[in-house]
């Protein structure tokens, strides 16, 4: 999860507000999903994929975050 640090730093805010990051990514996502070529660019991406290690991790924290 996102907690968008990046907004205390962008210089967008001494005209109006900070970019939302977030709400731009959702938007690429959302115009991805909705358009023609949806199962292209899927395709595309999950070619890329790597294979998995076998390694395993561990998550410290609390909230949504951890």
């Amino acid at each position: 999860m996102c907690q968008h640090p990046c907004d205390s730093r962008c210089r967008r805010q001494t005209l109006d507000e900070p970019v939302n990051m977030r709400e731009v990514h959702r938007f690429i996502a959302d115009s991805v999903f909705f358009s023609d070529r949806h199962e292209e660019i899927l395709k595309r991406v999950l070619s890329r994929k790597l294979e998995p290690t076998g390694r395993k991790i561990a998550i410290s924290g609390a909230g949504p975050a951890g």
